[in-house]
């Protein structure tokens, strides 16, 4: 085994053979150690395709019905296929965003230290515009769509797709797992970027993110990263966020159907999601229930004093 082989993980040795099958459809094993005897060996090939065929990630066919040749097609209606190809380009994307984000901060932190020591007043107070001077937080709102939209993944929609719990817990262990990556990747750029305190950051992370719907997150997140000049890399990552929540979007966006917003699954994007929720800031999910809690409290009270 080369040093190559021997550093992957298995969850991307499986992710480069799909890969492969979707590029050569009808493959058999024997070409996929071909395409890929420089990254896999063969005997881990032949043992993750037996995995994926039992798991219903792949589907064998013969051409005949007495040919010992076996062509392999992906499942690609199956979650534990797609999902995670959905999470690594996420993941891909945010990482740039962050990458370009810690660019920005020790660059404004550069300007700050050369603006104070040049008594360049004016300039310094500029340059502690609260946009400029949180935007290390702005990602733990991404953080927070990703982890809404996998816990109502697995709690909605992915339980009612797997028969075999075993695959089933498969999937939710590598989801997982892909979500301490996003957190570590997250920590790093703190690191990186030498921010002091950790602590008070994940605070914040769960106490003012927890008030914000979805769609408010989404909307922050975008108007803050086009103020610094990185909406490609924020409309990027909402785009493979959108593409994620493609069949849970009833349930995470709930603004649509709780005020009837003229809003068409499957048709309309992300952009006239948040334009509609820009010229209807007061239309959230907690004020729906606020008030509906409130219009039912004063009825208790009417009828009480009846």
């Amino acid at each position: 085994m080369n040093k190559q082989q021997f550093n992957i993980t298995n969850e991307t040795r499986e992710l480069k053979i799909i890969n492969y099958i979707r590029s050569h459809g009808g493959c058999t094993k024997a070409d996929i150690t071909r395409g890929l005897k420089d990254v896999i060996s063969k005997k881990t090939i032949d043992k993750i395709v037996d995995e994926m065929i039992r798991e219903n990630k792949i589907i064998p066919q013969k051409e005949k019905e007495n040919s010992r040749s076996i062509k392999l097609y992906v499942k690609e209606g199956n979650p534990a296929v797609y999902v995670p190809f959905q999470l690594e380009e996420i993941e891909e994307k945010f990482r740039r965003l962050l990458s370009k984000s810690q660019r920005y901060w020790v660059h404004l932190q550069k300007r700050k230290d050369s603006a104070w020591k040049e008594s360049k007043l004016d300039l310094y107070i500029d340059l502690l515009e609260p946009t400029q001077l949180h935007i290390y937080f702005v990602p733990t709102m991404i953080l927070r769509i990703i982890t809404d939209s996998i816990a109502i993944h697995s709690t909605v929609n992915w339980m009612s797709k797997f028969q075999d719990k075993g695959s089933l817990n498969k999937l939710l262990s590598n989801v997982f797992m892909k979500l301490g990556s996003f957190n570590s990747e997250y920590l790093n750029y703190l690191n990186n970027i030498q921010h002091g305190h950790l602590d008070r950051v994940q605070f914040d992370d769960a106490a003012f993110n927890r008030i914000l719907s979805p769609i408010q997150l989404m909307y922050a997140s975008r108007l803050v990263y086009k103020k610094i000049g990185m909406q490609k890399e924020i409309e990027e990552v909402l785009e493979s966020l959108w593409k994620f929540t493609n069949d849970i979007q009833k349930f995470l966006f709930s603004e649509i159907e709780l005020y009837k917003w003229d809003f068409k699954y499957g048709v309309d994007d992300w952009k006239k999601l948040l334009e509609i929720y820009e010229n209807n800031p007061n239309q959230t999910a907690h004020n729906f229930y606020t008030e509906k809690r409130d219009n039912t409290l004063a009825s208790h009270i009417r009828t009480s004093r009846k």
